[in-house]
């Protein structure tokens, strides 16, 4: 299936990143730049359900097929930056390796925003003693929305 390419989209993709980078400067530029979390978290469920919702009318959807291309796209980073967070926690601070311990599976297999729920952890805390994986939380909303809302076979509707 032909993949459709908006650069408006992107364009506000990259809108809403350069928020939440601007949001944690020094002496924050744009205070309510953490909605750019938001904002693109919308508008990446808005492009998964539309490719989604296209792929099931064409009988073309598949989980296995969804998840193999997530995988192949977000992991090697996922891993990578897990890595290299933890090596840099390793040589600025040994004693931080041993808090991610309990917090590297829901990385890992998808289940960070209820670890950091059972954790107490609230994204708007202050910045010390964070977690650097404090934003995977919307890694582990992405694929429970996909188990938890797509699956159904009902007559989908139309999205244009």
């Amino acid at each position: 299936m032909k993949k459709i390419y908006s650069k408006e989209i992107d364009c506000f993709r990259g809108i809403a990143i350069l928020a939440v980078i601007f949001y944690h400067l020094p002496n924050s530029l744009l205070p309510g730049g953490l909605q750019g979390v938001t904002i693109f978290f919308v508008v990446s469920g808005f492009l998964m359900a539309k490719n989604t919702i296209r792929d099931e009318k064409n009988r073309q959807f598949s989980f296995l097929h969804f998840y193999y291309k997530r995988i192949k796209r977000i992991y090697p980073f996922l891993l990578f930056s897990l890595v290299v967070f933890i090596f840099i926690l390793g040589i600025s601070n040994i004693r931080l390796i041993g808090n991610i311990r309990s917090e590297l599976p829901s990385l890992i297999f998808g289940y960070n925003n209820w670890w950091q729920l059972n954790q107490g952890v609230s994204y708007f805390d202050s910045y010390f003693n964070a977690s650097l994986f404090k934003h995977y939380w919307s890694l582990s909303v992405e694929r429970e929305c996909k188990i938890f809302c797509v699956n159904r076979k009902k007559e989908v509707p139309s999205v244009e």
